[in-house]
């Protein structure tokens, strides 16, 4: 099905996170299409990472997953804009299922609770609170915060 220089090898960084499929095309095509290209192995690590953490199955449908397949065997590099757009559409979804429980709640819950405390202590008067807001480590200890607190006594905090 592929040659060899297109399978995943368990020994192969997890580079879907600094690939370019990892960000969203432009909004409409740019003279420079070249840069904005998708080649065949970016598209291959990243199906060898969703396998591997077993959300290939549970993140994409059926005709994502035919999407990105035939993308793979037909295509050795994407150039249309609407393919392009597809299969980082695909991809999103595929490495934000790849992300574990607390980075994902990091970005969402941690994030949204360092803004509100953020806005709070800059109230009260504390200069330095303006930093707070995009601190990532405080983010992701108000996440696992969170993430350790009792169901029930969360209440509306986010």
């Amino acid at each position: 099905m592929f040659n060899k220089k297109n399978t995943c090898s368990k020994h192969q960084k997890p580079a879907y996170m600094n690939s370019v499929i990892a960000r969203k095309p432009p909004a409409r095509p740019t003279a420079n299409h070249r840069e904005n290209t998708i080649a065949r192995f970016e598209l291959v690590k990243l199906k060898c990472e969703a396998i591997r953490h077993g959300i290939w199955f549970k993140a994409l449908s059926k005709v994502e997953r035919a999407l990105l397949d035939l993308a793979v065997k037909i295509v050795p590099r994407v150039r249309s804009f609407v393919l392009a757009t597809s299969l980082a559409d695909i991809a999103q979804k595929l490495i934000q299922g790849m992300k574990n429980r607390v980075q994902r709640l990091t970005h969402v819950v941690g994030a949204n609770l360092a803004l509100k405390l953020s806005r709070v202590a800059q109230a009260w008067g504390n200069k330095s609170a303006r930093e707070w807001a995009v601190n990532r480590e405080f983010q992701q200890y108000l996440a696992i915060t969170y993430l350790n607190t009792p169901t029930n006594a969360t209440g509306d905090i986010v």
